[in-house]
């Protein structure tokens, strides 16, 4: 399933890849591709592993995130800092 939110940013969730077994998997897009932001924790890689009360966190998230002047690379954190 594809959300989109009013500021321009989108999520797509599906229960296969990293994700199966009752949980969710979550990617981060903008402008129709594949992006990523290390303040909404997609760093090098989608969220994967997700319950549906973390995702409905996640895309919380992303709908209340002000983008403007933020950087969305569309190739992965080569050196992710997790926190």
């Amino acid at each position: 399933m594809t959300y989109k939110f009013e500021n321009g940013l989108e999520a797509s969730v599906i229960d296969d890849g990293y994700g199966r077994g009752g949980l969710f998997e979550v990617a981060l897009f903008k402008d129709d591709k594949a992006v990523y932001n290390k303040e909404l924790g997609f760093g090098c890689d989608v969220q994967g592993w997700q319950t549906a009360d973390e995702v409905a966190k996640v895309l919380t998230r992303i709908s209340e995130y002000d983008p403007e002047g933020k950087d969305f690379p569309t190739n992965p954190d080569p050196d992710p800092v997790f926190d």
